[in-house]
Formats: structure tokens, sequence, C-alpha cells
């Protein structure tokens, strides 16, 4: 069931009209407003039936009419819509009938029925209007409660300007709507400024806040080749950016896109909620008919009176708060999940996170962050360790390769020498002119065919280290071997801590990588995980995951989403980690961890199963009260008004239990 307001802006949304703030804004204010008249005509309805004063043609003149047509409407074209065209019968129609008989009990009284005093009403039509008015309440709360939920992911809709400042052909400025920015496009950004347009640095250095993407604090320093995303701020420098992707392209707007998606894709659980509900309207027509017989024969009640207790039993047996059950806390998860970089891409996902009981990992920029940083350094004596970075550094600094820049981050503060003559070659090293003598830098195994004599201590050095796994970077100067560097990848912070977590919690943990046997083995070690599988090529770690479903595991695959795509998707579930500005790990994990915090992992199983306990418990809730209000109605402890009261009181509390998840923080706080 749904207001036509809100099926106007699904459809905008749907067709990728990402800035509807005002139509979304203009439909909410006209629902309140036909809300507030509904509940005027309502009072002034009651008011009139239980005083003394005389009102021509009451209760066909009852105000309570102005109820049922403004919310009442809605609902009837719900009903109609999905009978006709989709050919379902749904929770519309019952609530329409219930309104129906509501009606049709009204008109019978003036034809000279009579009903017990006890449960007697001058106006039926001021008890459709209630269920007519209580019912678009309740779908006004349920809308608030999602678009709570929807929050956090959707404030990125507002966070990348409207305008930017884009170079023109004279090298001259001009503004322009970011609509109008074309991939390839040269934008400037000043400082404090934010981002119009994910892009690649041209000119300037500058600190860049994530945190509205990641909820990442700490800037991120930014040079000239670094990729920026729109909706980040610039914090320091001056920028000149190239434009990578179109305005409906970028990071922000596929988030959008991607939270909408998830919003719109059913959990199988909820297929289950949809087939109930579909049996329990016909199931509701048959038992209020008997209802209604057995009190007329049974009870040996009137026959107005039997007619109240049949509808009645309309109005409470609808699913309304059956059907609410799974959505709203669905919206609720992804919500909450988004707020905290987490973007979950379908309530299916959060279901398939139940059932993991083995955790997979990447070891590379998953476990492991991808960093190299010097581990240990071997001098032949001539030179100190410090003098050796300098002239190691001195030398890779124009460097692009990831073991180069390594060497020379360790460098900094260190005052440098001055570089000559730099010549490099791939799978070699690099040569240079420092201070009168050639340097080489150089990998161990280059020194075997490059002659160099290796001590007997260098040698123990690099088989010791090669045994961890380690790369060796050595410096060798006019031919003599003057020291070497240990390089090793860094782990991540709490990534013992996450794993150790993980099997507290009974959960077995893996490692696949394609790096070889020793390194992988030593970072087995430090993060902890119970099994290491090294020197594996993408197709084999997909491989290896299908051998682990087919033996009864549910796997859940936390990889970088590059070279992970195979094993990501051949999972049960698989989560991206590292994924902002990753379309490759957006696209293909299921969900998606933009702020790189792999100690979310075991907070996030957690918060699975709290979803789905949620969703239980709506269940019960659900089927509890219904099942109650069926006996008190049959029993004529309520009426049509008490009933509609009882009904949409059960769907506001099942609402309300599930806005609950938004503010949940216990399952993350590991």
């Amino acid at each position: 069931m749904s207001c036509p307001n809100c099926e106007k802006i699904k459809a905008a949304a749907a067709r990728g009209n990402t800035c509807c703030a005002a139509e979304q804004k203009k439909a909410r204010n006209r629902e309140i407003f036909l809300l507030l008249i509904s509940l005027a005509s309502l009072v002034a309805g009651f008011a009139i039936a239980q005083s003394e004063l005389h009102v021509p043609g009451f209760p066909l003149t009852d105000p309570s009419w102005i109820a049922v047509a403004l919310c009442g409407f809605p609902i009837f074209k719900a009903a109609w819509k999905a009978l006709s065209r989709d050919k379902k019968i749904t929770s519309a129609l019952l609530v329409s009938i219930a309104i129906l008989a509501a009606i049709a009990l009204q008109f019978f009284v003036l034809f000279g029925g009579n009903a017990d005093n006890s449960h007697a009403h001058d106006s039926y039509i001021f008890a459709a209007g209630e269920i007519a008015f209580l019912m678009a309440l309740g779908e006004a709360i349920e809308m608030w409660t999602v678009k709570k939920s929807r929050k956090g992911i959707e404030a990125l809709m507002n966070l990348a300007p409207k305008l930017a400042s884009r170079k023109t052909a004279s090298s001259d400025s001009e503004t322009v709507p970011v609509e109008e920015l074309r991939k390839g496009d040269v934008i400037f950004v000043r400082p404090d400024d934010m981002i119009p347009a994910d892009g690649i640095i041209l000119e300037g250095e500058s600190s860049v806040n994530q945190a509205s993407l990641t909820g990442e604090s700490i800037p991120v320093d930014k040079m000239p080749g670094d990729a920026v995303l729109a909706g980040t701020r610039n914090r320091s420098g001056a920028l000149t950016v190239r434009v990578t992707k179109r305005n409906e392209d970028n990071t922000i707007s596929r988030l959008i896109r991607l939270v909408r998606e998830a919003e719109a894709k059913k959990a199988p659980i909820q297929h289950v909620a949809d087939r109930w509900a579909s049996c329990i309207v016909p199931a509701a027509v048959l038992c209020a008919v008997l209802v209604s017989l057995f009190a007329y024969f049974v009870l040996d009640t009137n026959f107005l009176t039997a007619l109240i207790r049949g509808v009645t039993v309309l109005v409470v047996f609808c699913p309304c708060a059956f059907a609410l059950a799974t959505p709203t806390a669905v919206a609720a998860g992804i919500g909450n999940a988004a707020r905290r970089g987490i973007l979950v891409k379908s309530g299916e996902a959060l279901e398939k996170l139940t059932r993991i009981d083995t955790v997979v990992f990447d070891k590379t920029g998953t476990l492991t962050r991808a960093e190299l940083k010097i581990e240990a350094t071997f001098s032949s004596g001539r030179l100190s360790e410090k003098e050796l970075l300098a002239f190691c550094a001195a030398a890779e600094l124009r460097s692009q390769h990831p073991i180069a820049r390594s060497i020379v981050a360790a460098a900094n503060g260190i005052s440098l020498p001055t570089a000559r003559n730099i010549s490099a070659k791939n799978g070699i090293g690099i040569r240079c002119d420092i201070d009168e003598e050639e340097i080489f830098v150089c990998s161990f195994a280059s020194l075997e065919k490059e002659k160099i004599t290796v001590s007997e201590a260098a040698k123990n050095f690099a088989e010791s280290r090669r045994s961890l796994g380690e790369t060796l970077v050595c410096l060798v100067s006019d031919g003599v071997l003057e020291g070497i560097f240990a390089l090793s990848d860094t782990l991540r912070e709490r990534a013992a801590e996450t794993v150790a977590t993980l099997k507290k919690r009974g959960f077995s943990t893996l490692m696949l990588t394609g790096d070889n046997a020793a390194a992988a083995q030593n970072f087995g070690k430090l993060s902890g995980v119970n099994e290491v599988f090294a020197e594996l090529l993408p197709e084999r770690k997909a491989e290896k995951i299908n051998t682990l479903r087919g033996n009864g595991k549910n796997v859940l695959m936390v990889g970088d989403g590059v070279n992970d795509a195979p094993a990501l998707a051949s999972a049960n579930c698989s989560v991206a980690m590292g994924a902002l500005g990753s379309e490759i790990a957006i696209d293909t994990a299921e969900i998606a961890i933009l702020n790189d915090k792999l100690e979310t992992i075991p907070g996030l199983l957690n918060f699975s199963k709290s979803v789905l306990k949620t969703i239980h418990i709506n269940f019960a809730i659900s089927l509890v009260i219904n099942f109650s209000s069926v006996i008190l109605s049959a029993s004529g402890v309520l009426d049509p008004v008490t009933g509609a009261i009882v009904h949409n009181a059960s769907s506001v509390l099942v609402v309300s239990h599930s806005a609950l998840l938004m503010f949940r923080k216990k399952d993350f706080s590991d």
C-alpha cells in the first residue's frame, strides 16, 4: 500500500533523478495537510455523534466522509491497481473491504437494523474514516522511518557543490554547473572548497578530507597523479584536477543509486511475508463470514451485531504489520550500516551474512595495507643506516615503483644528496652518480648477475629475511655491496584483533594469496588465521571458495575487489575492502566497506543477526496481536473503531521496533 505522491517520487528516483528534494518536500507537506484535514473531520464527526446537536441528515452528513475520501482514495486506488493490473491480492484490498463494510453497516442501520447497546455507534461513517486515517497515518510513520534510515546516505546528494570552476581554451576559468562537466575537462579547486567531480590531480598538493564518504576524520595527503572524489573537501593547497567521470557517473551518484536499488531488492525472508499477506486476505474474509455466522446462530445475537463483529474481524485481520516487518527492518539496517561507511547492496546480503560460518581473507590490501616498510637493515660497516637510506632514496627519488616510493617515504626528514646521471633498467635496478661515487640500487638476485661479491654476513642476513617473505633492496657503491634493506608489507593495525574476535565467536578463518609461501605463512601467523593458502592465481582462489562451499561451508569472502573479483563472486556473500572510488569493488561485492576498516567485519556479522532477529520479533508481534484481536472481535470486546486503533497500534509498534536498528551501536562496538 502506498500513496500516489510516494509513487511519483520513486518513479523520479528510478529515472536517475537524484535532485528531487523539492518534490519530496512538496509531497510531504501535502500529505501532512491532508492528514490534518482528515483528523479535523474525524474530531468534528466524533463531537457531533457524542453531543445533543441535531445535524440534518446525520450520520449521512457526518464530516468523517472527508477522511474517508482523502485517506481512503489512495487505498482504494492501490487495491484496484494491484488487482486489475498485477492480478495480486494485497493488504490494501482487505482495508478497502473493511472501509466499505463499515459504510455498508451505516446504511443497514438507517434501514432499521439494531445492535447491542454496549457497542452501538451513531456513525459507522466515523469508523470507516478512522480506519482510512489510521492507515494513512501508519504509512506516514513508515515513510518517516525509511527516510530516517536513509538519511546518512541521502546526505551525500548535497555534498558536491552545484558549480565548478572550469578551465577554458584561453587558460582562464569559467563557472559552470557540475552537470555540464565532461570527462577530460580541467577544473580548479581552491583551498577549503568541496571537490565537484571525480578526477586526477594535475597540479598542486593538498590534504583532502574524505570523512563525508568514509567517516574517517583524518585527511589524506594528495599530490599530482592521485585520485580525488566528488563531495570530499580540499583542505589546504589549490588543486588543478582533470575530470575522469561525468556527474551522473561519479562515486556519490553510484552510491545513491546502489542504495536505492538495495531498498527495492527484497530479502528471501520478505518473499515469505508477501506470500503470507496474499493468503491472509482471503482467509480474513472467510474468517469474518464465519464469525458473523457464529455470533448470529450460536451466540444468538441480532443480525447487525453479528455483522459488526464480522466487519471488526476484517479490520483487525489486515496483515499490514506483517507486511511491514521485513522492509522497515532492512531499510533501517541498510541506513545504519551506511552511516558507518558500509554499503549493503541488498536485504538479501544481510540475510546471507546470518548464515556465514567461514570467513576468507585476501592478504594484500585486506589483511595488509599493501604498503611496504623497512623491517631490517644490513650495513657492511662503511656507511651508517642513515647514510645508506639517504643514498638509496636519492637514487629512487623520481621513481614511481612501489618499492622506490617506500624507500623515499622511509627517508622522510633526512637530507638527501643530489643524484646525477640517473638511469633505470627494468628488472635490474637504478644507476646514478652521488658525490663522485657510482651508485647502483638493485635486488639481491641482481648482485650475482652483476658479479658483485657478497660477504657471508650479507648472505646470512638475506637468507634469514627472505625466509620471512621479505623483499630485499641492495645498495652498491663503486662495485662494493654497502648495505641491504629488507622490506615487508604491513599488517593492518587491528587485523589480528579482528581475526581473534571472529575465531572467538566460532568462525573459521582462512587467508588466500598469490604471494609466496614464506610471506603468506608469516602474515598468516601474525594475523592468526586458521589456514593459509599461498601462490594462488585469481582463478585458483575462486576454485578454493567453491571447494569450501562444496564441503557445506557458508563462505564470506573479504577482498580488495580488484584481482579478487572471481573469489568475491564465488562466495556465499562478499565484502570489498577499501572500495571507495573503485568501480570494480562496488560492482562485484555485495557489501562494500568504504572506510577501509577491517575491524567492522565482526560487527557487521553481528548486526546482520540483529536485523534478522528484529524481523522475527516483528513477525511474532504481528501474529500475536492479529490472532488476539480476532478472538476479541469475535467475542464482541472490539468493534470497528477500537479494532482499527488496535490494528494500527500493531503497525506502529512494528515500525518503531525496526526503527531501533537505526540507532543500534552495540554490534559495532568491538
